[in-house]
């Protein structure tokens, strides 16, 4: 479990465990494990500086419905057939209409918008048109992409612990040899971001260097490609390299028959189904389902019906019938009867 009330020494549920049979295994949960791993290589400035920037530019935008119509507007304008991607991919695949429609929020030639409006897409232009900015989105998109069919796997309902083990292995088999291969990886994010620049008409430079200043890479390279790959590809890769090595260090799948064999021993009527969850995110589904269905409105329910509206919101593959339903509230006691009849239909067809 990531939780601090599942892990911790003293009060948690580990410890409490542990009390009981000191033999028990605490396995922390590796969506966790990745999540802290890529929070850690964020700890790059330019790939701060580029989340800090992506999020002022969506709560520009999602505090106000009418800057949306606008946005939208320049999106079925620009890119009316632009793929629904997640997170950096969905800021780059935009990234064009976004800028045309902050240039013209700035401009406010209708006067549609007030001043501060339109100083603040006066602000998040000036940051979001620099040429550094578009070589860490590219950048950065790129690194984690690698990293999103893991955290989908590891976050879905059903997964087998080889398959996740295995592919968490090939995720820090990708990110080394992607370090190996530094300068070939970096021109093909760089080549992406000079193709952004260029349709922007955004000129290809590099930020000014100062050995006093102390909030930014001074690296010293002799061109712009260089430079950026001194300052964000190489520590990205490293960052994330080292994190997983630590973070995510795997059991052997091999020893699990192992380890069964060490249970089974030690009970010796070997009844119970043992498992070797790999994340705790289902848990975590179940507490956020028990936060929206047990509100202020739901005080009053009782514990049979939240349970029966949990499994109904947290198994939604499961079809319901909706015959056997109304058929049971029929035949129940209640104060109210319930009586279904079937109306007949005319010769036009309506009842």
């Amino acid at each position: 479990m990531g939780a601090g009330a599942m892990s911790g020494h003293t009060k948690g549920l580990s410890s409490r465990v542990l009390n009981l049979n000191e033999k028990a295994i605490y396995v922390h949960c590796y969506s966790h494990r990745l999540n802290l791993a890529i929070c850690a290589s964020c700890n790059i400035q330019y790939v701060e500086n580029l989340l800090a920037h992506v999020k002022d530019v969506s709560y520009f935008f999602n505090l106000s419905p009418t800057r949306q119509q606008n946005l939208k507007e320049h999106i079925e304008r620009t890119a009316p057939v632009a793929e629904k991607v997640n997170g950096l991919d969905t800021f780059q695949e935009l990234f064009i209409p976004l800028v045309s429609c902050l240039e013209e929020i700035f401009l406010n030639v209708n006067k549609s918008f007030i001043h501060s409006t339109s100083s603040g897409a006066s602000s998040l232009l000036k940051l979001i048109t620099g040429f550094d900015f578009i070589v860490a989105l590219c950048i950065t998109r790129n690194v984690f992409d690698i990293t999103l069919p893991v955290t989908r796997m590891l976050q879905s309902k059903s997964n087998d612990i080889y398959d996740d083990l295995n592919l968490i292995r090939a995720l820090k088999d990708i990110i080394s040899l992607l370090r190996s291969t530094a300068d070939q990886h970096h021109q093909i994010c760089y080549e992406q971001a000079l193709k952004k620049a260029h349709e922007l008409n955004i000129t290809e430079a590099k930020p000014i260097t100062s050995f006093i200043s102390k909030n930014r890479k001074n690296a010293p390279s002799e061109c712009v490609s260089d430079y950026f790959k001194i300052a964000i590809s190489i520590p990205l890769l490293d960052h994330l390299s080292t994190d997983l090595s630590t973070r995510a260090d795997l059991p052997d799948p091999l020893a699990l028959p192992g380890e069964l064999d060490l249970w089974e021993a030690y009970w010796l009527k070997f009844e119970l189904l043992a498992t070797f969850p790999l994340t705790s995110c289902e848990c975590e589904r179940t507490f956020s389902l028990l936060r929206r269905l047990k509100n202020y409105t739901r005080s009053t329910m009782v514990e049979e019906r939240l349970n029966g509206l949990a499994l109904m919101n947290i198994h939604t593959e499961s079809v319901i019938d909706i015959e056997k339903v109304i058929d049971k509230f029929a035949i129940n006691n209640r104060r109210l009867n319930l009586f279904i009849s079937k109306l007949e239909k005319n010769e036009d067809g309506c009842p």
